[in-house]
């Protein structure tokens, strides 16, 4: 019997994420034998693999504004058509072959069948919420396609990211200034705690064998 009763749980999640953090703690175990036996040598490592890549310049392109409601205005009517059309067959669908009890039973949950129960209505009620929002949105641009551009205008706001990742595109050396502050203790620390982590998690993957 697993940990969570669920097959993809016990037999591929957990063991993945247990692999994922036994190569973690060999690592750590590592770094911190080095940080207790050569300490110029775990410094220099430091700062060969420190390499600060800007959010700042990878963003620029995303953050520029670029307008596409003229183009969208010019063919508001068709465009309309292909809403209405689209999502209302899309709500037709979803009300005559979105089968909760259905998607339940795919999983064949052992546990946490309300769960999933929750999550399909949620997801199906959102569908046909934004199917309706796009029936409305359609008929909208048919009927009344000034009026939509009008409430378009006022709804539009354009928020810039680079105000806001400035802290973020800043570096933070918390741990080397600790390391080259404190080597030996940083290091038998993180030696004493990868031994730790490593013995307890080879005795949770061997027991599931």
């Amino acid at each position: 019997m697993g940990l969570s009763g669920n097959y993809f749980v016990d037999q591929w999640l957990i063991p993945t994420l247990v692999i994922f953090l036994l190569i973690g703690s060999v690592f750590a175990f590592v770094i911190g034998l080095g940080l207790i036996l050569r300490i110029a040598a775990m410094l220099q490592f430091f700062g060969v693999m420190n390499r600060w890549v800007s959010l700042r310049r990878v963003m620029r392109p995303i953050d520029v504004p670029r307008d596409a409601d003229a183009a969208l205005h010019r063919q508001s009517r068709i465009l309309g058509a292909v809403f209405v059309v689209g999502a209302g067959l899309s709500f037709v669908a979803l009300v005559n072959g979105f089968d909760v009890a259905a998607i339940v039973a795919a999983f064949r949950p052992d546990s946490g069948a309300v769960v999933i129960e929750m999550a399909a209505r949620t997801a199906k009620w959102t569908l046909l919420i934004g199917d309706a929002f796009a029936i409305v949105v359609g008929i909208a641009m048919i009927a009344a396609p000034q009026t939509l551009a009008g409430l378009e205008a006022r709804a539009n706001q354009w928020y810039s990211t680079r105000k806001f990742d400035k802290s973020a595109d800043t570096m933070h050396m918390g741990f080397e200034n600790w390391a080259i502050a404190h080597p030996r203790a940083i290091g038998w620390t993180m030696l004493v705690l990868s031994v730790f982590v490593f013995v307890n998690l080879a005795a949770l993957l061997l027991s599931q064998r």
